[in-house]
């Protein structure tokens, strides 16, 4: 029989125990979980073995990297990671053109007039040391302002597709996304077809790394890409065709 001089359990707890310890650390604040990221090695320290075991894993398991890459905090490592692979992929493009020579646009447009073959001898890259040191300085300032550009590009499009919904890692998690990409520059090794290749890679890289780092399905990764490509495809398309016309115009009319 209960003592009526006893004050009653608290609510909740019939057998009067106190109630249970939280965890340590406290309630998680609001807001989705957050997801601890051990980094990759090159986020860790920047080193030669460092570099070379992060583009190891991004190139055997590009999965299992992007989940353990860092969602934001450090836009300085995967910034340096792009640059160092932009010159390597230009110093292998620069090997190949040395060694096959720059394309001859000019005899290929003969047939159209001095005057188209002039024009495209502009476009026909300079060998020799001097093409290939221009190459090199100019290559990370392109490779730099265009990451920043596609980056913001993919970000926007992600966005409307409501990609970001379950992000935390924000502009810094789609630029680490594609910085990391550009171990793609690797298969400019190859002759011929390198270019391609490195293309096709780094847009599947792209895209398993949206998924993995803001979080979100495979799906709204692959059109953040897609999107602006196709856009970007067809504007190019239709400058080529205006530009071809104006020249055909301007040679006919001379």
């Amino acid at each position: 029989m209960n003592d009526p001089s006893t004050p009653p359990p608290p609510p909740g707890d019939t057998y009067g125990q106190p109630p249970a310890a939280p965890p340590p650390g406290g309630p998680p604040a609001g807001g989705p979980p957050s997801h601890h990221r051990p980094g990759l090695a090159w986020e860790q320290s920047k080193d030669a073995g460092s570099l070379l075991e992060t583009a190891k894993r991004l190139i055997t398991s590009p999965g299992a990297a992007f989940a353990d890459a860092r969602e934001k905090g450090d836009y300085a490592s995967p910034l340096l990671f792009a640059v160092i692979l932009i010159l390597v992929g230009a110093m292998f493009a620069a090997f190949w053109q040395l060694l096959v020579g720059p394309p001859d646009y000019a005899s290929q447009l003969e047939e159209l007039g001095p005057e188209a073959a002039e024009f495209a001898a502009m476009f026909s890259g300079p060998a020799g040391a001097g093409g290939l040191i221009a190459t090199l300085v100019f290559a990370p300032i392109l490779g730099i302002i265009g990451l920043f550009i596609w980056s913001g590009i993919v970000h926007l499009t992600l966005s409307l597709l409501g990609g970001l919904r379950d992000s935390t890692a924000g502009f810094e998690g789609t630029f680490r996304s594609a910085s990391y990409s550009y171990v793609a520059q690797l298969a400019q090794l190859i002759p011929v077809v390198g270019g391609l290749i490195t293309f096709v890679w780094s847009v599947a890289l792209q895209m398993i790394g949206l998924s993995s780092i803001h979080r979100t399905s495979q799906g709204k990764a692959v059109a953040a890409v897609l999107i602006p490509f196709v856009v970007c495809c067809c504007l190019g398309i239709g400058l080529a065709v205006a530009f071809g016309a104006a020249i055909a115009a301007a040679i006919g009319g001379s």
